[in-house]
């Protein structure tokens, strides 16, 4: 299951793991002490209970319930359970019962103790008073002055407040009828200026009409503009012969009959005589003058003999457009009588916009303010009753006349002492637990190999002599953990914490258990240049170390950083060792310090981190700003606890796993 967890997911799992073992044994420590703390505070809250309802006055208690029945009244506010609720449960009202029933002082300050006022849940309407006292007969009279004092403090609110809301009532009713005097008088002033009773509707109409009217000259200038077109094409050419052929038309059509009645005649008596008969030839020279006539008036009228054809077509053009311009004038004279009504509508229309808004609005607040008028007189009528029956809502269902009597020693009282001892020993588990994950040391090393991301090699007892055999042992353990374990065995750096204090000869006894087990090792000790801590005599000196058989020291001048060069040198003098030992213990003297770029230089340099703890002593913020450090440089982690028991480094060498 855990391989489908992801490794921030099981990461995870681990941390909340170690944090639930690690909260765990300092319970487990503290169990006696918890233990004790509980007893206590039972005993404590027992007592205080049994002493408090022998002693006090609670013996005896009676109850009644009031019945909240308002009358409901959608239009006239109403007082809801729970606001009933939050006002009769004030603490004057006690006061006042103690002033009703004339009690001492003394009892009139342990009412609020006395009496108690509840809401029932189910039904919300109804309230449960109860009274406490070491008399039956006075916890009855209590808790029925109670009562009493309750109801008669809801009809004073009651009616204070339906009275107040009908005035209030009352101010806005005055206030709407004057406000409704305001706008008939405006309507009256706006009618007038609108010269009609209904401007909404005469406007409406106005608009139609004006439509209508628009719609109609739309048409007539369509109607015009055609008659133009038309009038335009029958002018087209030259009418000037038509209009003088068509003036002397009738004198043409006389001299082409007198034209005819000769040829008739001339006819007649060339059947009877010769062209020289002086008859015929008088005839003839009739016939030649007039046509000489009728030519002379062609001539004048500008053109050839058009025919009598041609002069009847000349007739009827001039009949069309004699037509076409009447009708086009009658057309304007339409369209200058439609364009000067549209003109007046208009105006009458702009007329009416000024003032339809302003009596259309009129209208509608005057009709909402009449609704809200005849919804407030309703208001006001039904507030009136209310009013008359607002002292009955609140009633005592059965007066009270009997008690219960309340035992001391019952169960409940002590399974309550048991549960506040209990939340209060809780609290204090809570806190210690907290305390300890702060600011508490390390327990041992199943505490260390909680964490998951550490892996523990052994422990060392403390009492290097008392207990040299088991040191010798721990150290095999560690020895052989180190050297079959799935861990780098390259450099090593050992980082003691506060603590962590393990003898002188810790170093010497691993060198020794680590060249049985068949690995060689040297010791690299990091000290402040010209301080305490390197020896006597004279060694190999390789770049910057100073060697000594399988020990050597690394002089730095600043505990907080290293130079470019110094780690430069410490690099190089590493990879020279590292050709001659299987493992090098890069260590620091005087143990790990906070702050500065030292260790997480070292860690650069190292393949891991050794983690050296001391059992009982060093805090745990401690080892948590060392597991980040080595954390975020991504070295792996082993530890080693020192300082631990003698009971329980033999616990841990027969287990020898972790």
């Amino acid at each position: 299951m855990n391989d489908e967890l992801t490794a921030e997911e099981q990461e995870q799992m681990r941390k909340a793991a170690a944090l639930g073992k690690v909260s765990l044994g300092i319970v487990v420590k503290w169990t006696w002490l918890f233990a004790f703390v509980f007893l206590v505070l039972f005993a404590s809250f027992s007592w205080y209970i049994v002493q408090r309802l022998a002693k006090s006055g609670w013996r005896y208690t009676a109850s009644t319930q009031l019945l909240f029945m308002p009358l409901q009244d959608a239009k006239v506010p109403a007082m809801g359970d729970k606001q009933l609720y939050r006002i009769l449960n004030r603490g004057s009202l006690k006061r006042r019962v103690g002033e009703e029933l004339a009690m001492p002082r003394a009892e009139k300050e342990t009412l609020g103790w006395d009496l108690d006022f509840r809401q029932e849940s189910r039904p919300s309407n109804v309230f449960t008073l109860t009274a406490r006292s070491g008399s039956r007969e006075a916890a009855v009279r209590k808790v029925n002055c109670y009562a009493g004092v309750l109801i008669a403090e809801y009809g004073e609110w009651r009616i204070k407040e339906l009275n107040r809301w009908g005035e209030d009532a009352t101010e806005r009713r005055t206030k709407m009828r004057g406000q409704l005097a305001e706008m008939e008088e405006q309507l009256v002033d706006l009618h007038s200026r609108a010269g009609t009773d209904t401007p909404v509707a005469t406007q409406t109409a106005l608009t139609t009409l004006i439509g209508e009217q628009r719609r109609n000259l739309l048409m007539l200038d369509v109607d015009i503009a055609a008659a133009e077109k038309a009038r335009g094409s029958m002018e087209g050419g030259d009418h000037t012969i038509g209009a003088a052929l068509i003036a002397r038309a009738p004198e043409l059509r006389k001299l082409k009959a007198s034209m005819e009645e000769l040829d008739s005649e001339i006819a007649k008596l060339r059947q009877i005589y010769t062209d020289l008969n002086p008859r015929v030839q008088g005839k003839l020279e009739d016939r030649e003058a007039l046509e000489k006539r009728y030519q002379e008036i062609v001539a004048e009228c500008g053109g050839d003999d058009p025919g009598e054809d041609r002069i009847r077509q000349i007739e009827q053009e001039q009949a069309s457009l004699v037509d076409v311009a009447a009708k086009l004038d009658a057309l304007k004279e339409t369209r200058k009588d439609l364009v000067e009504s549209l003109a007046v509508n208009e105006e009458r229309q702009r007329e009416l916009m000024a003032v339809t808004p302003q009596v259309a609005l009129l209208e509608f607040q005057r009709r909402e303010l009449n609704l809200a008028l005849v919804e407030l007189e309703d208001q006001i009528s039904n507030m009136t009753h209310m009013r008359e029956n607002a002292e009955s809502e609140l009633q005592q269902i059965e007066r009270a006349e009997r008690t219960d009597e309340r035992n001391p020693y019952e169960a409940k009282n002590f399974i309550l002492a048991a549960a506040g001892a209990g939340v209060l020993t809780g609290g204090l588990a809570v806190l210690t637990v907290g305390l300890g994950l702060l600011f508490g040391r390390v327990r041992g090393a199943k505490e260390l190999a909680a964490a998951g991301d550490i892996r523990v090699l052994g422990s060392v007892p403390g009492g290097w002599m008392m207990r040299r055999n088991q040191m010798k042992e721990a150290m095999g353990v560690v020895a052989n953990h180190f050297v079959q374990a799935d861990v780098p065995k390259g450099i090593v750096l050992v980082c003691r914490l506060k603590g962590a204090n393990p003898h002188p000869e810790f170093v010497q006894e691993l060198d020794w258990a680590l060249t049985m087990a068949g690995t060689r090792s040297f010791t690299l000790t990091v000290f402040p240049e010209g301080g305490r801590g390197m020896p006597e005599g004279e060694g190999t000196v390789m770049l910057n170390t100073v060697r000594d058989g399988s020990r050597g020291w690394f002089p730095v001048v600043n505990r907080y950083s290293l130079a470019p060069t110094e780690l430069q040198m410490l690099r190089a003098d590493l990879v020279a060792l590292r050709e001659e030992f299987d493992c090098i213990f890069l260590s620091v003297h005087g143990g790990l310090r906070h702050g500065g770029d030292f260790t997480e230089q070292l860690l650069g340099a190292s393949e891991s981190a050794l983690v050296v703890v001391g059992a009982n002593r060093t805090r745990r913020s401690e080892l948590a700003y060392v597991r980040r450090l080595v954390k975020a440089v991504g070295k792996p982690m082993m530890g080693l606890v020192t300082g631990a028991r003698g009971r329980t480094v033999r616990k841990e060498l027969e287990e020898s796993r972790w």
